[in-house]
């Protein structure tokens, strides 16, 4: 596993990665070439994300609910008190993918 918390960097497809929040590996894979084949995929954001509501936390694991120009994410619901955000973010292709990685979950 691979802790990237200090490096702020996409990283490379193949390592497993740990979500911040919860400790749950996953494994880094490369970007689908379209970006409307993305909805439905899980990315990792590299930064602190913050809407008006409240802040996601870097290398939190989020869903993407639509794409095009405009992204849609979505948490993954709290256990402990069922709140689950959504946030925005207006960006093409090239610097989503400066900010976000893509991964799927980590057989284990």
């Amino acid at each position: 596993m691979r802790d990237l918390a200090e490096t702020n960097t996409v990283p490379t497809a193949g390592i497993e990665v740990n979500e911040a929040r919860t400790g749950k590996a996953w494994r880094v894979i490369s970007a689908p070439p379209k970006v409307a084949d993305w909805e439905g995929r899980q990315v990792m954001c590299i930064y602190p994300l913050e809407n008006g509501m409240g802040t996601i936390e870097a290398y939190r694991a989020l869903t993407i609910t639509s794409s095009g120009i405009t992204k849609h994410l979505r948490t993954e619901t709290c256990e402990c008190c069922s709140v689950s955000m959504r946030i925005r973010i207006q960006a093409p292709k090239d610097k989503f993918l400066k900010r976000f990685f893509f991964v799927e979950e980590a057989e284990r």
